[in-house]
């Protein structure tokens, strides 16, 4: 078994709460009249958060090198475990969101009038 690499849980950490301020900033963008304090407090906030998303990507790219490096992988049963981890849930997921949005009505979710 792998040497758990505390740094990186550290920068997962941080990248978790600045992936929460994305989302959290981004309901009140339109909540205040442009130009305000408060809205170009919120859209700096919102915008130094950004970087979070690459972020994740460069530290799962990371965490995938140090893991099979050494080791030889077999593509296909690679791909299919991916497939049943990754990609059949985001599709059942995103079947269930669709379908419950279809049954109340709504095209989508609206944050803003």
């Amino acid at each position: 078994m792998r040497e758990r690499m505390e740094e990186v849980d550290f920068y997962k950490a941080v990248g978790c709460i600045l992936v929460i301020l994305i989302h959290v900033t981004a309901v009140f963008w339109y909540e205040f009249q442009s130009s305000s304090p408060q809205h170009i407090l919120i859209l700096v906030i919102n915008l130094l958060s950004r970087f979070a998303v690459q972020a994740f990507v460069f530290i799962s790219a990371y965490v995938m090198y140090t893991g099979y490096h050494n080791r030889s992988i077999d593509i296909k049963k690679y791909s299919i475990k991916r497939f049943w981890t990754i990609v059949f849930p985001y599709l059942v997921w995103s079947a269930i969101y669709m379908s419950y949005f279809a049954f109340i009505g709504k095209k989508r979710y609206q944050l803003h009038k």
